[in-house]
């Protein structure tokens, strides 16, 4: 058996064409085609900002997401049509008691709506006093309140008509009206203005301690709190007096500050939802949630209730902050360390907080594996044995299921930290590498375990890799690569060169391998010589590269993985030379490869529950159950004019021709008749190699053969 991470192998018999410059065509296509978000079924991009009114109607906003709900978020609609396409909206407000229908939101334009976000217009401030609103307020008789990042405009209209009635002399940062027309508005030099009119006059409050950027809430017309940089202060008063009540209490200067009610507060920056329960004197933090890495705006009720905005789409709710939080709009979202497949459909995918999910399907369903556990850990890696058995690797422990993941026993416990990786190689030995520096193998289909070395002191690895049966590699901490020659019975170091923390090793060949380097980096290390001498080789662009994935003598892949980033590059050289073919704002953390017979299949996994997916793209969907056939055309090579084709018989009297160039580029796409036997190409080819694609949607059929044009 093969390890599906390194596959050689030839194409099918009924794909009889010449193998070497078929294969590098079909690789070169990928980089001029989509990948598939197979999983999460649902937008993981930043959710910024939520606002839900005592009514229990709302509105959350993200990158290009606007939700709605009518049941406190229960349940949330994602809304389309009708909706402004392609908009980063940081802001939401909802004009509590409209039963859903007005609410407005912005990006770098303001937009509402009036009939329950069926349809959304623009709104127009006015000549000269346009902004992004950050916060509004709705009071009584019809009266509306923006503030926008330098002004606060007022409506009398209920938002037909604005009209600027104040501009504060910095830039503002928190504006509140608890009760009727009593509001208070605050700026980043650590001015507080009050108004008492409704928003029409804002006078600065004198005295006050603050001076630097200032947030604000207030819970009625005397009980308000405000935050400075990390300290907490509170009035009684209205803000004539203040004092400050918790000192180096929270996250610097937070991104949102918010009351729910008299006692409890929330402040949100980063990875952190800092809250107080008791008035503001204490504070502690939380993530919300395991996948919770940028919280953004926080929105309260004075029933206790709170909701915030968080990565992957979250909206991150509580009514006790001390018992728990959710996320409104659930799904799998922890970071995928891995995806592993068995063949083209059965596949399994995990990674943080007990994460476990199995598609029987390729991918196109995904189905939670809920896994027994008590504290929160990760899963690093696994292996597909054949349908129902599966090897898993966590903390110190290797899982092992027969019955496809419903029940799970321990074959290899208590060694300390996690399992890093786990190897299958072409006899069925496993082995598996751990972040304790110790090296296991298994003869027995993982039922048990054997440490078979042991590299002291305080090493650690993170990856192992076998070319045969005999010669493996395993890479960790400070630059270090093992190697036997024996199966796994002897290790010897060898001098990388490096002292980087090496995520992951892979070889094209019994001599040509490659490393990937911790932190950002221009270049993979390389040895050409079964790891004797190892080099760099330069990448094309500067980054954390994870994963490797070769599944040939020439074709491989190595992922990256950095703070909300990702892509892929590719080479087909054996990896002397690579390109970037893929990007994303998630870190991809591993990559699959299958080959079933006739067509490729790549999965990458990542940060928010992200699985993509890219199979050969001169097959869409509509055509994987189409016949595969070469097609016979001469002269071959060609002068790129005339070109004959010898017909099968039964083919469609019309069929459609595609023709890509190496690249993978589309360079000619017609009808054609079949009766003539002649494809006029019209002199549109340039010299050089091409791929011919000729589909029968009739009868269901595909024909290929690649071209050779000679000027």
């Amino acid at each position: 058996m093969l390890s599906s991470h390194f596959k050689f192998y030839t194409m099918t018999k009924s794909l009889n064409l010449p193998i070497t410059l078929l294969f590098c065509l079909l690789y070169n296509l990928l980089g001029a085609q989509e990948w598939v978000q197979q999983h999460p079924n649902q937008d993981v991009k930043q959710m910024n900002d939520i606002f839900v009114g005592a009514d229990n109607y709302g509105y959350a906003v993200g990158n290009g997401m606007v939700f709605s709900t009518f049941d406190g978020g229960e349940n949330w609609t994602k809304r389309e049509a009708g909706v402004p396409q392609y908009k980063n909206w940081t802001f939401a407000f909802y004009q509590d008691g409209s039963n859903g229908d007005v609410a407005y939101i912005s990006s770098n334009v303001n937009y509402r709506t009036t009939n329950g976000g069926d349809t959304w217009e623009q709104v127009n401030l006015g000549e000269n006093q346009n902004t992004i609103a950050k916060e509004m307020a709705a009071l009584p008789g019809g009266v509306l309140l923006l503030m926008g990042s330098d002004k606060i405009l007022r409506s009398s209209d209920s938002g037909s008509t604005w009209t600027l009635v104040f501009e504060p002399a910095d830039f503002t940062t928190s504006m509140t009206f608890p009760v009727d027309n009593q509001g208070w508005l605050a700026t980043q030099d650590g001015s507080i203005y009050h108004s008492g009119d409704g928003g029409e006059i804002w006078t600065v409050l004198e005295g006050t301690p603050f001076t630097d950027k200032v947030q604000i809430t207030f819970v009625d017309n005397n009980l308000g709190y405000a935050c400075e940089g990390k300290n907490i202060f509170k009035t009684e008063d209205g803000g004539q007096n203040w004092e400050m009540i918790a000192e180096n209490a929270i996250s610097t200067y937070p991104s949102d500050f918010d009351a729910a009610g008299a006692n409890n507060l929330y402040a949100t920056k980063g990875f952190r939802i800092n809250y107080s329960i008791d008035g503001g004197l204490t504070w502690d933090y939380t993530g919300g949630v395991s996948y919770g890495y940028s919280m953004k705006n926080v929105h309260t009720l004075s029933d206790g209730r709170a909701w915030v905005g968080g990565t992957y789409g979250a909206i991150i709710y509580s009514d006790d902050p001390a018992v728990g939080w959710e996320d409104q709009l659930e799904g799998v979202k922890d970071r995928l360390r891995f995806v592993k497949f068995l063949d083209s459909q059965t596949g399994l995918a995990g990674g943080g907080d007990w994460t476990l999910i199995k598609t029987t399907n390729g991918g196109n369903d995904w189905q939670d594996i809920t896994f027994p556990h008590d504290d929160f850990d990760n899963f690093n890696d696994a292996i597909l044995l054949d349908e129902n058995t599966y090897l898993l690797a966590g903390r110190g422990t290797i899982y092992r299921t027969t019955d496809g993941g419903s029940n799970w026993i321990e074959t290899l416990a208590d060694i300390g930290n996690y399992v890093a990786k786990l190897y299958q190689t072409d006899n069925g030995t496993l082995f598996a590498a751990g972040e304790n520096g110790k090296i296991y193998r298994s003869e027995d289909q993982g039922l048990s375990w054997d440490e078979i070395y042991e590299i002291g002191g305080f090493e650690w690895l993170n990856s192992i890799f076998f070319v045969n049966d005999q010669t493996g590699y395993a890479c960790g901490r400070d630059g270090i690569i093992l190697k036997t020659d024996d199966g796994g019975d002897s290790w010897t170091e060898q001098e990388s060169g490096s002292e980087d923390n090496l995520y992951d090793i892979a070889f094209f060949n019994e001599n040509e391998g490659f490393a990937c380097m911790d932190g950002w980096n221009d270049s993979l290390l390389y040895t050409s010589n079964g790891g004797l001498e190892w080099t760099t080789i330069g990448m094309p662009g500067t980054a954390i590269f994870r994963s490797l994935c070769f599944v040939n003598d020439s074709v491989g892949y190595v992922t990256t993985a950095a703070a909300f980033s990702g892509a892929v590059f590719q080479t087909y050289d054996a990896g002397q030379n690579w390109e970037m073919i893929h990007s994303n704002g998630f870190a991809f953390y591993d990559m699959e490869h299958i080959f079933d017979g006739e067509f490729d299949h790549l999965w990458i996994s990542g940060d928010g529950g992200l699985i993509e997916y890219w199979t050969n793209t001169i097959v869409n969907t509509t055509e994987q159950d189409y016949e595969v056939n070469r097609l016979q055309v001469f002269p071959n090579p060609s002068d790129g004019n005339d070109l004959n084709v010898n017909w099968p018989e039964n083919n469609a009297t019309t069929v459609f021709m595609e023709c890509y160039n190496a690249q993978g580029q589309l360079m000619i796409s017609q009808e054609i008749k079949t009766n003539s036997g002649v494809v006029n190409l019209q002199n549109n080819l340039t010299q050089g190699t091409y791929f011919l694609k000729m589909i029968d949607s009739t009868n269901k059929k595909l024909y290929f053969e690649t071209l050779t044009v000679i000027r």
